[in-house]
């Protein structure tokens, strides 16, 4: 991952947590938002190391579960071929980190969302 990251920090309490954990930049070129993010990399640390990482979420095995679940959850559709990052996982008890970084090194602008998968 690149030197200049985004780090959103969170603490998991109680039952586990199924999550989609996803960071949109290049789809925010499509809204006008210029400086965007053009290839995200998202990464899931807890204790220091990593979890679960992402580049390119269409490119993930299971990249037609991310796709339904964001429709279900009437998240902001990414389109295949994009190169956002979205990671499908469980949190348990404990503290986490979300890195969000770009592959080329670049800075700009980038969302991160996290959303509980039902």
């Amino acid at each position: 991952m690149s030197t200049s990251i985004l780090i959103a920090d969170s603490v998991a309490e109680g039952a586990p947590r199924k999550l989609l954990v996803r960071t949109v930049g290049a789809t925010l070129w499509t809204f006008g938002v210029s400086g965007a993010l053009p290839d995200t990399v998202l990464e899931i640390v807890k204790d220091d190391q990593t979890i679960a990482e992402n580049d390119d979420w269409s490119d993930a095995a299971n990249s037609g579960f991310i796709f339904n679940v964001s429709a279900a959850l009437e998240a902001l559709r990414l389109k295949p071929g994009r190169l956002d990052s979205d990671v499908q996982t469980i949190l348990y008890l404990g503290a986490y980190s979300f890195r969000v970084g770009a592959k080329d090194g670049a800075t700009g602008v980038a969302l991160v969302g996290i959303s509980k998968v039902l």
